[in-house]
């Protein structure tokens, strides 16, 4: 390999007195004219070898330009630039006169430019990983931008600054960049999966689906990305208006997320998307009067958001969503005590406090639903249908000036346009 102590070394201490008389300026040149010949082209590149050996990288690059003008051919001139260059983290310069040298003589200096670029990119590659592990993106942000710089062939360069650019919120920018490390590196379904998480940031789920259908491809055994493509289906059912489609798509998503669970039977986050995708496919059968098929799509959200809740009692969209199946499935005392679980888990849930008072309204419990449903004005006091509630609960129950109070609390509420 080519490096500067070898370009110092092939010097010869004869040529010395010879550097120091290097061309200097444009009116000395042999031909008399504003361009040197290529006379003067051969005299300023061994000017520069002395330098070189000197380690005078200024007057060097100075005789090299000189070299370069004089003869645009002259592959070593242009080789001996890049490589200084390099050596400066002057990348343009260096990328320059290095593609200029492997267009000239690609076989005589291709494997040193090579290790050239695979220095200065390693280099600004793991500054970039070091500064992005301290969270210092802007940095990373630089390191990695000058590495796809050096070596714009190499896709992990790529693939971090995509990372980081989505980690800025730069989303269009990371979207652009992984686009082109897929393109280099199209079996990565980590940076597929990176490409697709970026898709969704942008709201295009047709391509978020794509490329996340084409990482489970490639890696089917792994729960992350299959969880990933029920994340892409379930975006995209949710835009489809077509219905039929939609349900299709809904489906679909649920055989991602089965698989999903088969690979990672404790994973918390994709029993709850199962339970959800189940959920809300039995509420659909539901509207469509398929009754029977409805309930057993909702013992199958059953199933699985118990086994969510098992595994994070903490979760309240679990404990909310078990309280909508029992409802449906007319078990009205354990959707209250999901419910009830629900609000000690977060206290501020509105909606939970809502079914709540909701059900115990149906079970004819006057009584609680009227505290569930004053908690939440508590909560929230500009809640509509907790007044509304209270009005007709308080009617039921002949308690009329509470009554009015709630309906005009109410009605005040809907005209300031609150719900």
């Amino acid at each position: 390999m080519i490096t500067m102590k070898w370009i110092l070394g092939i010097v010869g201490a004869g040529m010395m007195v010879f550097a120091l008389v290097g061309l200097t300026s444009r009116s000395g040149f042999a031909n008399d004219n504003d361009a040197p010949s290529k006379g003067d082209a051969s005299v300023a590149l061994r000017s520069a070898r002395l330098y070189l050996k000197q380690q005078l990288w200024d007057k060097a690059i100075e005789q090299l330009e000189i070299a370069v003008r004089g003869d645009s051919n002259n592959a070593e001139a242009h080789y001996l630039l890049g490589s200084i260059y390099a050596d400066r983290d002057s990348v343009e310069q260096m990328n320059r006169h290095f593609d200029l040298t492997s267009r000239l003589k690609p076989k005589k200096y291709d494997g040193d430019i090579k290790s050239w670029r695979d220095k200065g990119w390693t280099q600004h590659y793991n500054n970039g990983v070091r500064a992005l592990q301290k969270d210092k993106l802007e940095e990373a942000l630089k390191e990695f931008t000058m590495a796809v710089q050096v070596d714009s062939v190499r896709a992990d360069g790529y693939k971090s600054l995509g990372l980081t650019y989505l980690r800025l919120d730069q989303t269009e920018k990371g979207i652009e960049t992984f686009e082109k490390a897929v393109g280099m590196d199209p079996k990565d379904a980590k940076a597929l999966v990176n490409l697709g998480i970026a898709y969704h940031n942008a709201r295009q789920p047709e391509k978020e689906v794509g490329v996340f259908q084409a990482a489970a491809r490639l890696d089917p055994k792994n729960a992350d990305v299959m969880s990933k493509l029920v994340m892409g289906y379930e975006t995209l059912a949710g835009v489809t208006k077509d219905s039929v489609k939609a349900a299709v798509i809904y489906d679909s998503a649920m055989v991602a997320c089965e698989q999903a669970l088969a690979l990672d039977p404790k994973n918390a986050r994709v029993a709850v998307t199962a339970g959800r995708l189940h959920l809300n496919r039995a509420m659909n059968l539901l509207v469509s009067g398929k009754k029977e098929e409805a309930n057993a799509s909702y013992a199958s959200a059953e199933k699985h958001l118990k086994v969510a809740l098992e595994l994070d009692p903490k979760d309240v969209s679990s404990a909310f969503n078990l309280g909508l199946c029992y409802n449906q499935l007319e078990r009205s005392d354990e959707a209250i005590t999901m419910f009830r679980k629900a609000v000690e888990i977060d206290s501020t849930d509105v909606d939970s406090w809502i079914q709540l008072g909701i059900t115990q309204y149906r079970k004819k419990d006057l009584d609680g639903a009227i505290e569930t449903f004053k908690k939440i004005t508590e909560i929230k006091p500009d809640n509509v249908r907790a007044y509304e509630f209270l009005a007709s609960i308080y009617a039921q129950k002949d308690m009329v000036k509470e009554a009015k109070e709630a309906d005009a609390m109410a009605q005040k509420l809907r005209g300031q346009g609150k719900e």
